[in-house]
């Protein structure tokens, strides 16, 4: 009977000895020295990137146990020799593995074969930095153990089809999105289990059909500009999202705050104003202008809350100074025993003003954030990462200069319902602004939100 295999598998099935040239006694070295003969003459290939597999033979076959998966081989099978093979990596395969690592995506390689042939393969792709973990190693930890392995691994070699398995659910338990890549019957448990599941189109039908993608093509070339393209989309709608949701809480706020005192602070031409100025054009841009990268690993619903609920609070405090401020300075003790319609009468142009100052005020704001939502440089991070991308702030600049210009222009300041500012209006909105600006950084850096609520 012969058997053909992995140095580690067949180890203890090996007899405890390996003939030398001077052995006539039929006795040798203890089992120890003899597996690390055997290993001695397998690193040289392994350490090339090459798979060796030892033949035995045992001259009993009747010996051999069939039980299933718990099959043994006779114990005292004489090492025979060795056979290596070699595997041919792909043209793309080290431009992709960069790829995937500038995406922030983190690669792991999980294969039957000796992690050291692995990771010798690993390195001609480019893959310098391995983590090697063995699948034996793997199958004495348990629990938190074996999530760690999982997680600071990322060449894994001689595993099982259950050890894929395993690894899979202790990623996704660390919160970690797994897609997983197979072709054959012993990837179908893992892919399955994966948020992903990718099958090659030569791969078994088994995994084609538990598989969410099939490339077509047996090349994994497609998947980079796939995940690029994917996180291009993602980081555009989180930007929109956050800057859509913010105006909307804001003027809630301000809408509600107004409605128990009983002046509605902002007109329809107004708003409108306000909306295409702060959301309308920057959001179609900033989708345009989405960029691929790879953003905090936390949940996108925080996220949102970290960057919409303190602007939105602060900005609606700031909007009911800006708005009343200046009529209650105008108000005069007559005033307080009008009614609704003859105070309206009275101080119509003073609301006017009022609420252009607070559309001024809230087109600040709103530029403000297009400008936080994509930081330019390291001083306006706190509410998002640095991206270093100057489109959205010279945008900003551009809309602020062209409102700036409708409140010149009569014609234009006619049409959205808008009056002329006096000193007091635009010192309070600048003055607003600035304490605006420098505030809402301080508490996005010092994650006062997140202390707050214990998020």
């Amino acid at each position: 009977m012969y058997a053909i295999g992995a140095e580690e598998i067949l180890r203890s099935y090996l007899q405890a000895y390996v003939h030398h040239p001077h052995n006539t006694s039929g006795d040798g070295p203890d089992s120890g020295s003899a597996i690390a003969s055997i290993n001695q003459k397998i690193a040289p290939y392994t350490d090339q990137g090459l798979r060796v597999l030892v033949i035995a033979h045992h001259p009993d076959p009747s010996l051999l146990r069939d039980e299933g998966d718990a099959s043994k081989l006779p114990v005292g099978m004489t090492p025979l020799g060795m056979v290596s093979l070699s595997d041919e990596l792909r043209p793309e395969a080290k431009e992709v593995l960069e790829g995937f690592i500038g995406s922030g995506v983190n690669p792991k390689i999980i294969s039957g074969d000796s992690p050291e042939t692995v990771a010798a393969l690993a390195r001609q792709a480019g893959f310098d930095n391995a983590r090697l973990v063995s699948g034996l190693e793997l199958d004495t930890m348990e629990g938190a153990a074996f999530d760690t392995a999982a997680v600071t691994g990322n060449i894994f070699g001689r595993i099982t089809p259950q050890q894929k398995e395993k690894l899979v659910d202790a990623l996704r338990r660390r919160g970690h999105y797994v897609a997983m890549i197979g072709d054959g019957v012993n990837d179908v448990l893992s892919l399955k289990k994966a948020n992903l599941g990718i099958a090659m189109q030569s791969g078994s039908q088994a995994t084609r059909g538990v598989a969410d993608i099939i490339l077509v093509n047996d090349s994994f070339a497609a998947l980079q500009p796939a995940v690029q393209e994917g996180q291009r989309i993602v980081n555009g709608m989180q930007d929109i999202l956050k800057l859509f949701l913010t105006r909307i809480a804001t003027m809630m706020l301000v809408i509600v705050s107004a409605w128990t005192i009983g002046l509605f602070p902002i007109a329809v031409r107004q708003g409108t104003l306000v909306t295409l100025v702060t959301v309308g054009i920057p959001t179609v841009l900033l989708a345009i202008w989405a960029r691929p990268g790879y953003r905090e690993h936390t949940n996108l619903i925080t996220r949102l809350m970290h960057f919409v609920i303190p602007p939105a609070l602060l900005s609606s405090v700031l909007a009911l100074v800006v708005f009343y401020v200046p009529l209650g300075i105008r108000l005069t003790p007559q005033a307080k025993n009008m009614g609704a319609e003859e105070f309206l009468a009275n101080f119509a142009p003073h609301i006017l003003a009022s609420q252009t100052a607070l559309s001024a005020f809230l087109i600040g704001v709103g530029l403000l954030l297009v400008v936080f939502v994509e930081p330019p440089t390291a001083w306006w991070t706190g509410g998002d990462v640095l991206s270093g991308d100057w489109r959205p702030t010279w945008l900003a600049i551009i809309l602020t200069c062209a409102v700036v210009v409708i409140l010149l222009v009569p014609g234009l300041r006619a049409f959205f319902d808008l009056a002329p500012l006096e000193p007091l209006h635009v010192g309070l909105v600048i003055s607003c602004l600035v304490v605006w600006l420098f505030l809402i950084r301080l508490v996005w850096r010092r994650n006062w939100l997140e202390r707050w609520f214990g998020l």
